[in-house]
């Protein structure tokens, strides 16, 4: 696994500089005015599926950097409302998000970058599909002990109508997605990040979506 690791990495530096050169390229071109409205649109594609690609090729790199390093135990309430206004403030549009820890003096034993890159993915679904669904942008991050074994669990709840039950068992696949500016990797990456996370039976975390 470590060697694939380093493999997809190495692949994934080695797209990013002709890709670069082709986005570049394809700037330079619209800059210029000898450019016919056909060609513009041609341009269009050349950018938004370079853009997709470069996407894809961040996530690949932020997977391969996923290791069960820098842990730490920390009270989640102080880092979640950290979590929250620093997210809050960037975003373009007015968002709500909800936090309901209990116990309230809870720790988790966590990567806290890996965490928030975890929220931020799932709060970022969830904040969307609410906004689908009932044109406000609302969710809840909810925090509490589990009813089956007592370890923490993370739970992230949006407005939107739920995952089809006919593609619950797809959505942590890569590349699968339902988006068609996705690069189907948000969700696989939030997995391969709780999974690789050696937590002790009394301070795991666990992070759901619905």
């Amino acid at each position: 696994m470590m060697s694939l690791g380093r493999l997809t990495a190495s692949i994934a530096h080695e797209v990013r500089n002709p890709l670069g050169a082709i986005s570049h390229a394809s700037q330079l071109l619209n800059e210029s005015e000898e450019i016919q409205q056909g060609d513009q649109r041609l341009l269009e594609i050349i950018s938004t599926h370079s853009e997709r690609v470069n996407r894809i090729i961040e996530s690949i790199l932020d997977l391969s950097r996923n290791k069960a390093e820098d842990m730490a135990q920390f009270p989640i309430l102080g880092w979640l409302n950290q979590f929250v206004t620093k997210f809050t403030n960037s975003m373009a549009v007015p968002i709500e998000i909800e936090c309901e820890v209990s116990p309230k003096d809870m720790t988790v034993l966590f990567n806290s970058g890996q965490l928030e890159q975890v929220l931020t993915n799932l709060c970022e679904n969830g904040l969307r599909y609410s906004e689908k669904a009932t044109g406000s942008r609302h969710i809840i991050i909810e925090v509490k002990n589990s009813d089956i074994d007592g370890n923490p669990e993370m739970h992230i709840m949006d407005d939107g109508k739920g995952i089809p039950e006919e593609l619950t068992a797809q959505i942590f696949e890569p590349f699968f997605t339902t988006e068609q500016s996705g690069t189907g990797l948000g969700l696989f990456i939030c997995r391969e990040i709780c999974d690789v996370c050696p937590i002790s039976l009394s301070t795991r975390a666990k992070v759901h979506s619905r």
